[in-house]
């Protein structure tokens, strides 16, 4: 299931921005946001597709790296003219080989609803992110759907793309609260198929247990990335 995802992505690459071409002021309203958090910050994003976000933001940042799983979708941003700051690599967002508390500011933006396995990649932006960083995880909720939305949905499953979590907005905060982390804010963005802006901080009340959870998360990846070696 995994590698058939992967094939899909890697399939879309090249057509992804334009498909989104619906999308584009919802894009801008995201990058708008983003914008004023990461400036001479350090940043990781992940799940960036062909970069619509990173070649936006990038040039703001002190450092910026953008990464996705699918190869072909980095040809496709590398493709494209980055500022200096920003750098693209192909990276397993569940399984970074960042070091732990690096980064300043960690983006996911609609990317953890087509993750069978979402919470692995909030443990690791946990990890690879600064004990005061912030998480930006704008995400698609499915709540008060019309057709043109439905329809999109189901336009999607039929060339592959599927949609391993169907939260409304009220379930996905209380996901990223299980996961140990504090909603900072969090917006409602109109579109086709609505987005939760949400900005978030590592929960206090973990911070007690996090370095632990963090080492044993850095140790597991490292075998799991030593053991497809």
């Amino acid at each position: 299931m995994e590698e058939r995802g992967k094939r899909v992505w890697n399939r879309f690459a090249f057509v992804y921005e334009r498909a989104l071409g619906s999308s584009r002021e919802l894009y801008s309203r995201i990058c708008a946001r983003i914008l004023p958090h990461v400036k001479d910050r350090v940043v990781l994003e992940l799940g960036t597709g062909p970069g619509i976000i990173a070649l936006k933001v990038g040039g703001q940042a002190r450092e910026m790296i953008a990464t996705d799983y699918a190869e072909k979708m980095i040809a496709a941003a590398k493709r494209r003219e980055a500022p200096d700051t920003l750098r693209f690599e192909v990276a397993d967002a569940r399984c970074l080989s960042y070091p732990s508390h690096y980064f300043d500011v960690v983006i996911i933006a609609n990317t953890l609803h087509v993750m069978p396995d979402a919470s692995l990649a909030l443990q690791e932006i946990r990890r690879v992110l600064k004990d005061d960083g912030l998480l930006i995880a704008p995400n698609y909720i499915q709540e008060d759907l019309d057709l043109r939305a439905k329809l999109r949905y189901t336009l999607y499953k039929r060339i592959g793309i599927g949609f391993e979590q169907s939260w409304s907005a009220e379930e996905y905060l209380h996901f990223l609260r299980n996961e140990g982390f504090a909603i900072k804010t969090s917006e409602l963005l109109p579109a086709t198929i609505p987005v939760l802006y949400v900005e978030a901080m590592k929960a206090s009340s973990m911070k007690d247990h996090s370095q632990a959870a963090d080492k044993a998360q850095e140790t597991q990846c490292s075998r799991h990335t030593a053991s497809r070696a």
